[in-house]
């Protein structure tokens, strides 16, 4: 099969069947607007007042920071259902698309309610596409504005709308694949939180006769500065690092890397600066750094992967020592309250829960791989590089949304 040639516009080139299509010409474009906030009335409703702040967040806006009364509502223009969102003031390029009939947007956002010669799903793929065009576009002062006029006038490529749908289909089945994804991952991480609450409540062993719980025997309550040394960091700016193998923590977590460990065994980096009560741990040498506290493996006397755990449920943020700049004290933190089964439980519960770690992680990865597969398509199928308009491809998935 002759592949089709590409012909050159003014946005580059695209194949010879597809045109170049102003935004004004695809549908009527509204641009939102806010109701007096003066007016208790119009706020604390069931009515979306979308912002910026809620695009990007998967295609579907399902809700917004602001909610709008009825009265509130009437004084705005209702945005119909799989109308784009498109962010034109500070934001520029953020997406959305509406899912209801109960939403309108403020003055930030511009609206494009597309025509029957259109799909609305191909649209909002084309302009995720089109987001660096876009910025460059808008107006160079303190805060960008891509004016109403200027949006309109806005030209992306088009397909004919039978390819169009075919495109938006194969793009929406992997956005729905990485949703999955998320939402799997998500279920998991509130799967190990409670698995957290319950084995380092009861253990392991634990079980109920008659309403009472018997607890596995051996278990101690102390304070964690009996069971762990929480050393200091040390500075390590990030000019003075030389690029090696050795994993460099901050209280924000991995940083970079550097050719010489501080630690030289495995260890628990806690945040002592920043980002308070963070907890990550390395199983090589590395280089926790002076807004951080660490504890080696030689500086305990539990097992490492329990005593990991054990800090991540202990919500050490809450410890925060100075409010000017967050803090963790030493002290402060030798002094919680824990309770430690024998090394044999330890193990066995740190053992449960890097199963489910090892679960996460896959299907993070899962994930990673889906959203680098969606930003090569998106770019391959939006510039007609990859071709679906002679595939079989089912679209009335996509035609019922």
């Amino acid at each position: 099969m002759m592949q089709e040639k590409m012909k050159q516009t003014e946005i580059g080139e695209i194949p010879e069947s597809w045109s170049i299509t102003k935004i004004k010409e695809i549908g009527e474009v509204i641009t939102g607007s806010t109701p007096s906030t003066k007016n208790e009335n119009f706020y604390g409703g069931e009515y979306n007042l979308i912002s910026p702040a809620d695009l990007d967040n998967g295609k579907y806006v399902q809700s917004a920071h602001r909610k709008l009364t009825q009265a509130g509502y009437e004084r705005c223009t209702p945005v119909p259902q799989n109308s784009i969102l498109v962010g034109c003031i500070g934001n520029i390029g953020k997406l959305g698309m509406i899912n209801d009939n109960y939403s309108t947007t403020n003055q930030q956002i511009n609206s494009v309610i597309v025509n029957s010669n259109y799909n609305p799903h191909f649209i909002y793929y084309m302009l995720h596409n089109c987001r660096q065009r876009l910025i460059q576009s808008a107006a160079k002062v303190t805060v960008p504005i891509l004016n109403k006029k200027n949006f309109e006038n806005f030209s992306i490529p088009i397909p004919p709308l039978s390819e169009q749908k075919k495109i938006a289909t194969v793009l929406s089945k992997i956005e729905q694949n990485i949703d999955a994804k998320d939402e799997l991952i998500k279920t998991i991480k509130e799967l190990k939180k409670s698995m957290m609450q319950h084995l380092f409540t009861y253990g392991t062993k634990s079980e109920k006769t008659k309403g009472k719980t018997i607890y596995w025997k051996g278990w101690r309550e102390i304070k964690l500065g009996e069971v762990a040394v929480l050393n200091y960091g040390k500075s390590l700016p990030k000019q003075k690092r030389i690029l090696g193998d050795v994993p460099v923590f901050s209280s924000a977590g991995l940083i970079g890397k550097h050719n010489e460990p501080l630690v030289t065994e495995p260890g628990i980096i806690i945040g002592r600066k920043g980002t308070i009560g963070s907890v990550y741990k390395s199983d090589i040498s590395f280089f926790p750094i002076d807004t951080t506290f660490y504890v080696s493996k030689s500086d305990t006397k539990c097992d490492l992967d329990f005593l990991y755990y054990l800090l991540k449920g202990l919500a050490l943020d809450r410890l925060n020592s100075d409010s000017a700049v967050p803090g963790l004290n030493r002290n402060t933190a030798y002094a919680q309250d824990i309770k430690i089964p024998p090394l044999p439980e330890q193990k066995k519960i740190a053992s449960i829960l890097s199963i489910i770690d090892e679960r996460i992680e896959n299907y993070e990865g899962q994930k990673s791989a889906l959203q680098a597969l969606f930003k090569s398509m998106l770019n391959k199928l939006m510039t007609g590089q990859i071709r679906v308009d002679k595939l079989a491809i089912d679209v009335s998935e996509l035609e019922l949304q």
